[in-house]
């Protein structure tokens, strides 16, 4: 079984692997020349892991491995709302969800992190602040993970943060009185000699 975060095979409790059905998982089909422009130090990183010629079982053993992974973070997170509520915490308790990276999942023929594809990019946030967000409320803002700590410290009246810090409050969004915040997101991996 697989760890949301990579194809690599890990213990998972069975019964989330069993939630997913690999017959209904999808995949893409892909024109020939899909990735002719695909950088070669990730297609040769893709290689070395031999995730660049997976069979149909292995592409569907992974996805299947990747979303049961997904329905045990969601029931362990569902565990710490019960938590926060059974102790009477939920009313004064900011509960902040987010990942550091998306997974390709076989996007583009792709696995893992480091390409700017939009699956290995975009990421889940999940914001509860009672008093502050208005519940089932979404946004489509443009928020960077360097946004998270300087909001946190918005939420907590504490105004001077170090220089260093290059995020900026999307307090505004998380209250309802906006959908806008970045008008551009950047995103950047080291592919530096030794790092993935």
């Amino acid at each position: 079984m697989f760890l949301p975060e990579t194809p690599s095979a890990v213990p998972t409790p069975k019964t989330y692997w069993d939630k997913i059905g690999p017959a209904k998982l999808v995949i893409l089909q892909l024109p020939p020349d899909d990735l002719a422009d695909a950088s070669p130090r990730y297609m040769a990183s893709m290689r070395a892991r031999k995730l660049d010629h997976m069979t149909e079982e292995q592409i569907r053993l992974t996805m299947r491995g990747y979303y049961g992974n997904l329905a045990f973070a969601d029931a362990m997170l569902g565990e710490v709302l019960k938590a926060l509520d059974d102790l009477d915490l939920r009313d004064r308790t900011l509960v902040a969800y987010h990942v550091d990276h998306g997974e390709m999942l076989y996007e583009h023929g792709l696995w893992t992190k480091g390409v700017f594809f939009g699956p290995s990019v975009r990421v889940p946030l999940i914001v509860r602040l009672p008093g502050v967000t208005p519940e089932g409320k979404e946004s489509r803002a443009l928020i960077e993970m360097i946004d998270l700590f300087p909001t946190i410290m918005d939420i907590l009246n504490v105004a001077d943060l170090p220089p260093t810090v290059q995020g900026r409050s999307f307090l505004p969004v998380l209250a309802g009185k906006t959908d806008r915040h970045r008008d551009v997101v950047r995103s950047e991996h080291d592919r530096s000699e030794g790092r993935d």
